[in-house]
Formats: C-alpha cells, sequence, structure tokens
C-alpha cells in the first residue's frame, strides 16, 4: 500500500447516452477529454452509483443521461486493515476519491447515492460534511451493476419521482 503522502490518481470515463428516434440508443465516449466541459453535462437531477474502487455518476440530460466513471487507487484488500497506520493511509485515499466524485456533483440539484457496500453511507457523510446533504434524495443498497443498469436505475428512479427535490 502506498504511503499516506502519496498523491491519488484517478481516471474517467465520460459517456452521452442518448435516445434516436427510433428508440436504440447511441453511446459516445469521451475518455479523459479535457477539453470537454463536465459543467456542460450537469443538470439538476444526479444519480450515483459508488464503492471504493469505482463511482458512476449520472447526470440526466433532456435527451439521455451522461455517465463519467472515477476510479480510485484504493486497494481492494486496502479496506480489510489491522494496523492503523495503514487504516490512516486507506482514509486519506478515500477522502481525497470522495472529494473527486463530490467536483462532479456540486452543480446538482438532487442526488441518489446507491451502491452494494459502505461506501454509499460513507458517502452520504461526506456529503453532509460538504453541506450538499440536503441535496440527497435517496440511499439505497443495489448490487453490484454494470454502466447501462446504473444509468437505467438512476433514469427509472428520476422518471418515478419527477422533481425529487426536498421540500418540492
Amino acid at each position: 500500500m502506498p504511503s499516506s503522502n502519496a498523491v491519488m490518481s484517478f481516471s474517467y470515463v465520460l459517456y452521452s447516452i442518448q435516445s434516436n428516434h427510433s428508440g436504440n440508443q447511441a453511446i459516445a465516449s469521451h475518455s479523459n477529454d479535457r477539453n470537454m466541459s463536465w459543467k456542460e453535462f450537469m443538470s439538476k437531477n444526479v444519480g450515483l452509483w459508488i464503492d471504493h474502487q469505482k463511482a458512476m455518476v449520472v447526470t440526466m440530460l433532456e435527451k439521455g443521461e451522461a455517465l463519467k466513471e472515477i476510479r480510485s487507487e484504493v486497494e481492494k484488500d486496502a479496506e480489510i486493515l489491522a494496523d492503523d497506520r495503514r487504516q490512516s493511509g486507506f482514509t486519506e485515499h478515500l477522502n481525497i476519491y470522495y472529494d473527486a466524485v463530490i467536483d462532479c456533483m456540486r452543480d446538482a440539484d438532487s442526488i441518489l447515492v446507491f451502491g452494494a457496500g459502505e461506501a454509499k453511507h460513507e458517502f452520504r457523510k461526506r456529503l453532509e460534511k460538504d453541506n450538499l446533504g440536503d441535496r440527497i434524495v435517496d440511499v439505497l443498497t443495489t448490487d453490484k451493476m454494470t454502466d447501462h443498469q446504473v444509468a437505467a436505475k438512476v433514469r427509472e428512479y428520476f422518471h418515478a419521482n419527477h422533481s425529487v427535490r426536498k421540500g418540492n
């Protein structure tokens, strides 16, 4: 495991899924495209599937969704650590990872958080700490999902709940 002073690196892939007139979906993939602003894809409703290794941010668009994948460099076995020094490094890496995910959804009005493990609850607490907790509309437990399943879950949730912003 890297030292606690190690710099966390992330990779992401940005997809835009749009339905055409025949109902088929076209996927445009933009991998690490620095010329493309994520804000141009931001809208009111955002869904997030998260675990300690990967986050999939789904932003609802007028015609489809935009997906952004963020991967952490946290070692899968690092979750089961005994000594305090390693646990501290693991926590530091997760904080950097969660900050990167939060940066992708800071402008969202409604945030759906879901996933299979504890990361969804840890992330909810981070959103609350960053004064974004009032934007969380739900926290759900799900199994591991493909990117298309994640997008479908977010689409179905927000279509079923229309305007889900708390207080509406």
